[in-house]
């Protein structure tokens, strides 16, 4: 099987490690990957082109073989637009010309794709019902998690007292409010100070108003994968409340390096944590709080967290992701559209 895949420019950190692991894990089930950029011609030959970054350039449109695209969430339209953008009139105006873009583009690409790979089922519910997907267009394929890399074995961070961690990305912009943060610093703050623990914040690229509160690190440059994963084996607890995830990769990762997990009951987040990890309402400083509170008292609550994480964790691999691609690829070559195989039943669904 000849798959040409669209190698975009500028992806971040998520999205690059999705197509890392998918080209790799897809080439050792026997595809033949042909990259090209949107300044090239496409390869000839091909069975399949694919678009796992939802880039939708034109060139999609002069493909003479079945065309496969990845959504990378929802578009965040299953959420408030204020929760990303921001409940003024510049943040209307924003997700007015997003949502605009967006059904545009796939108003001219929506018959010509062949299937839409999605990341989970919060996601795929939501693109059917806000973009007009017809369901057997859409099929799941969840990403993974490296535990040659996240795992509870090896260094960890040296610490001088307890802490809390949250990591989150800003190249794009939005993620200032649908990460949650300030919400995360306002919890933090109302902890008893006989109980407090150190709250360190690895947010790489983080332009967003100045944290000047005692007892919190903030980490604004990109750190190398090892010493975040130190900074996982280290913490007594990840704090991930996010108003809008479309899959949350970090969930993940957490889990695999022992940290417990708090994180919240929207969108795609509780779909990734299962029963193994604490789930706020993220719009409530309260909840945040008191599950922190919960997690600093109870040594039996973090073992109980740190074993059902391992354990969610590992159900969720790369090798398993690019043979869910594999089938859908398969499916749309011999004609009907239709990914092959059940898939494996978790539960929260299909993994």
């Amino acid at each position: 099987m000849r798959v040409g895949v669209l190698s975009a420019e500028g992806l971040n950190y998520s999205f690059k490690t999705y197509l890392d692991k998918l080209i790799y894990g897809l080439s050792l089930l026997g595809v033949e990957i042909l990259p090209f950029s949107v300044r090239e011609k496409l390869p000839p030959g091909l069975d399949i082109v694919w678009d796992p970054s939802q880039t939708l350039p034109d060139l999609l449109h002069k493909a003479e073989c079945p065309v496969i695209v990845t959504i990378q969430g929802d578009y965040e339209l299953g959420v408030p637009s204020g929760d990303i953008y921001g409940y003024g009139i510049r943040g209307r105006l924003a997700a007015y010309r997003s949502k605009l873009l967006i059904r545009r583009k796939w108003r001219l690409l929506r018959d010509k794709c062949s299937a839409i790979i999605t990341i989970s089922q919060y996601a795929r519910k939501v693109l059917a019902a806000e973009l007009g997907f017809p369901p057997d267009k859409l099929h799941l394929a969840y990403h993974g998690v490296d535990t040659n890399v996240f795992n509870p074995q090896g260094i960890a961070h040296v610490r001088t007292a307890p802490y809390l961690l949250h990591v989150s990305h800003y190249k794009y912009k939005p993620n200032i409010r649908r990460k949650n943060l300030e919400r995360i610093v306002q919890a933090y703050s109302m902890l008893p100070q006989r109980k407090k623990v150190q709250l360190k914040l690895v947010v790489s690229e983080y332009s967003g108003p100045p944290i000047n509160i005692e007892g919190v690190e903030i980490i604004t440059s990109r750190i190398p994968a090892e010493t975040l994963v130190s900074c996982y084996r280290g913490a007594i607890g990840f704090v991930f409340p996010s108003l809008h995830e479309g899959f949350g990769v970090p969930i993940l990762e957490a889990m695999a390096c022992g940290c417990p997990v708090i994180t919240s009951d929207v969108t795609a987040c509780p779909e990734v944590a299962g029963d193994a990890a604490i789930l706020v309402a993220p719009h409530s400083v309260d909840a945040i709080a008191h599950a922190m509170r919960r997690l600093i008292g109870s040594p039996a609550l973090y073992a109980e967290l740190r074993e059902k994480g391992l354990a969610r964790a590992a159900e969720f691999s790369w090798e398993r992701s690019a043979q869910r691609h594999l089938d859908v690829f398969q499916g749309v070559i011999e004609g009907g559209g239709q990914a092959r195989g059940p898939g494996i039943r978790g539960k929260s669904g299909e993994i």
